[in-house]
């Protein structure tokens, strides 16, 4: 017989690990493209969050969203977030806001688990806090066409297995530049978030959380 998914024992088990020390800025390296690697951070980093949403089903899955068309990150696949505002208290707040305006995934539906590592972004001048959550039932999601183009639901499963990391030569305005990658749902997941992806795979390679339900 077939185990039943258990969202409780699999929310405290991502709880309990991200309590634990880190995988750091080691596995967001691994994930940098080279290009980059070398650019000097911005003096004053404006701070951001992201939220990286789990769906509580049988096969947990991820949601990322990819960018609309127009500006620095157009077109590529990310997680919601944004710039923190006046009336945030908290990244926990920065991150459940921007979900809520990005892909209308309301606040109450969402139980935040933790953060990851921060990761500054000399390209854009950010200094982002992703904050994890697991998104209860399945809630009706209005993406901003502003902002969204598509939301991605891939299995969280697919993070662990080796095939889907890769590098791949990419065109960034005009430039082309060699990245390493993740290929997840089709869709090719290069950059920061990347970087955050692989400090989340360390931490489930890590257990004792079991993504495949």
């Amino acid at each position: 017989m077939e185990r039943q998914f258990d969202a409780r024992a699999f929310a405290e088990a991502l709880r309990l690990a991200l309590a634990r020390p880190l995988p750091g800025s080691a596995f967001h390296s691994r994930m940098q493209p080279a290009a980059r690697a070398h650019l000097p951070p911005p003096a004053r980093p404006r701070p951001s969050a992201v939220l990286i949403p789990i769906l509580a089903q049988e096969r947990p899955a991820l949601l990322l969203i990819e960018r609309s068309a127009g500006g620095l990150h157009g077109g590529q696949i990310a997680f919601p977030g944004g710039a923190e505002e006046a009336g945030d208290l908290s990244p926990e707040a920065t991150a459940l806001r921007e979900a809520r305006e990005e892909i209308g995934l309301e606040p109450e539906a969402v139980d935040v688990l933790g953060r990851l590592t921060p990761l500054t972004i000399a390209v854009s001048g950010f200094i982002v806090q992703p904050v994890l959550g697991l998104v209860l039932g399945r809630p009706a999601l209005r993406p901003s066409p502003e902002e969204v183009a598509r939301v991605l639901e891939v299995p969280l499963a697919a993070l662990l297995d080796p095939r889907s990391r890769s590098e791949r030569e990419i065109d960034v305005r005009g430039q082309n530049l060699l990245v390493p990658c993740y290929t997840l749902g089709g869709a090719l997941v290069w950059g920061a978030t990347a970087m955050m992806l692989s400090e989340l795979e360390e931490i489930l390679r890590r257990g004792p959380v079991t993504p495949d339900g």
